[in-house]
């Protein structure tokens, strides 16, 4: 139990609640506890007077991996889209032998790659290449649109990422941005954004 003070026309706060944790892997992706506010002085109780408290599972199951002939045995891990920045620490103990092998993976945040077309007068359906030379590993990405005209751009949005280098192709007049967002310990890469575009009234 903690105290909690609110200051003069304060109606909310942030409060931080510590859980005890295991290493034992569960069937259920979170498991929730209720909690409530008691013992309260002038203060009016609202409709969330009891609320719950939703707990992430973090441990898990590596699928078996046989070592190569050198030792070495390779596991994926997965971040979740919601972790904090900064080191996480993740524990494997190997189920024959019991060793313990503790790893610290960086959590970067996400970053933008923004390529524009200068201010060049096209004619409809000519061809422009946008290439960002970056390297790195493969990523889900995301393509926004930011036209500086009233032109009408129909989009295909498919991404198709690549760990080696690709170039970027755009069919396309205006003004063009593209984003590229990485969640995790991934860099920048090049993916391919084809774009189809007709021309407005």
């Amino acid at each position: 139990m903690q105290k909690v003070t609110f200051a003069p026309g304060e109606v909310c706060t942030s409060v931080t609640v510590p859980t005890l944790g295991n290493d034992a892997p569960s069937a259920s992706a979170s498991a929730w506890f209720k909690g409530s506010v008691t013992n309260t002085t002038d203060v009016v109780m609202g409709a969330n007077a009891f609320t719950r408290l939703t707990v992430r599972e973090d441990d898990d199951e590596f699928e078996p991996v046989i070592a190569d002939s050198d030792g070495v045995a390779t596991a994926s891990l997965a971040i979740a889209g919601d972790a904090k920045l900064g080191a996480s620490d993740t524990t494997a103990v190997g189920a024959g032998s019991a060793r313990v092998l503790i790893t610290s993976v960086p959590v970067l945040a996400p970053t933008v790659t923004a390529l524009e077309i200068d201010d060049t007068e096209y004619a409809e359906g000519d061809a422009i290449t946008l290439t960002a030379d970056v390297g790195g590993h493969a990523t889900d990405s995301t393509v926004a649109h930011a036209d500086r005209a009233p032109h009408d751009h129909r989009w295909n949005a498919v991404v198709h990422a690549s760990a080696s280098k690709r170039r970027a192709h755009h069919r396309t007049y205006g003004g063009l941005k593209l984003l590229r967002s990485d969640n995790g310990v991934l860099s920048h890469i090049v993916r391919r954004y084809p774009v189809v575009v007709a021309k407005g009234p």
